[in-house]
């Protein structure tokens, strides 16, 4: 008994701790439908994770990446494939990949609440994380905070851009996993009937706006409510009942949970 509480004020002291860290450096996301997303990395607290999401933007490789999976009320995903150009009209779409460095490992301290951003990976590896990462859109933090040893969330959206996210989750979505399997909830602009490159949703270019990590002075991330054992009991309902959608709706999430869990060599 004394371990475990032993344990659990540990637990709390660390929780205490993080909740009043604000340290990020600042990057900037500019969308093809006119947005621009700010995002605050959490530097001092998931190190890898920024180190290893800094060295994809310092050498441009997310520059015109898709925005290629968005899923309302979950997560809109990037950072993975790059839309080939066709020689001609009568060619199909193909997808590359974008080069992938070596995984990182995983660092979930912070919670997957809406506006945060985090890495994707793959199913039951918690440490396979490279390129992909994802906006959370809602709060998922029952169901991304202790799947697969938990998301790494690695930093949050100003509040300025939360109009600008939301304007991307309002797209309409088409299935174009005949082009790629990982292209089965594709955010399109304008779409008419007639699939164009211009459909496409595309992060233009991605950039360091302030390299200064105390730049953010009015942070307040989330711990993870896995953490601690007592910090956990907004999800016990859900998780007791199933999640607590209709069975349709608890599908169709499960089926989004296994789509970002997996990530295409």
């Amino acid at each position: 008994m004394a371990i475990t509480r032993l344990k659990h004020l540990i637990a709390t002291a660390l929780l205490t701790t993080l909740a009043g860290v604000s340290n990020a450096t600042i990057i900037q996301i500019q969308i093809s439908i006119g947005q621009i997303i700010e995002v605050n990395l959490f530097d001092e607290n998931t190190p890898a994770t920024v180190a290893n999401f800094l060295s994809y933007v310092d050498d441009n490789s997310y520059d015109n990446t898709l925005v290629h999976r968005s899923i309302g009320n979950f997560i809109t995903q990037g950072g993975g494939y790059y839309l080939d150009t066709r020689v001609d009209e009568d060619e199909e779409f193909t997808i590359s990949s974008v080069t992938r460095k070596a995984s990182v490992i995983n660092e979930p301290i912070y919670s997957n609440v809406r506006g945060t951003i985090a890495m994707a990976k793959l199913s039951s590896n918690p440490n396979s994380a490279t390129s992909e990462w994802f906006i959370n859109l809602a709060d998922n933090s029952c169901n991304l905070d202790k799947q697969n040893s938990g998301f790494t969330v690695f930093g949050q959206i100003t509040q300025n851009s939360l109009a600008a996210l939301d304007a991307i989750a309002a797209l309409p979505t088409y299935d174009a996993s005949s082009i790629d399997g990982a292209l089965t909830n594709t955010p399109l602009d304008n779409y008419s009937g007639t699939l164009t490159r211009e459909n496409f949703v595309f992060i233009e270019a991605m950039a360091v706006t302030d390299p200064n990590a105390n730049s953010a002075n009015d942070l307040t991330p989330a711990p993870n409510i896995f953490l601690a054992g007592s910090n956990n009991s907004k999800c016990e309902t859900k998780d007791s009942d199933g999640g607590g959608a209709p069975s349709g709706g608890f599908l169709v999430l499960m089926l989004s949970l296994l789509a970002l869990g997996r990530r295409t060599k």
